[in-house]
């Protein structure tokens, strides 16, 4: 059958959103206080992704951990 992509239902997706084997923990690392740049300098997470993490699904903390902590990483260095 045909799909109508206007009437078909979307929800959020984020890329990695798929059942993970093992649960993605935070990342924080005690040192919780937010640097000039507003992310936090033991993990790297803003206010929102650190107060967000308890609902985030488990593809978006990945995407979180893989892509965008590792890009303000290297920003940082």
């Amino acid at each position: 059958p045909e799909v109508n992509l206007a009437t078909k239902p979307t929800r959020r997706a984020w890329p990695m959103d798929f059942d993970s084997p093992q649960p993605i923990v935070s990342p924080c690392v005690g040192l919780c206080e937010l640097g000039s740049d507003g992310f936090c300098v033991g993990c790297l997470r803003s206010i929102d992704e650190i107060t967000r993490w308890i609902t985030m699904s488990d593809g978006e903390r990945r995407w979180i951990i893989e892509h965008v902590l590792i890009e303000r990483e290297a920003m940082r260095r």
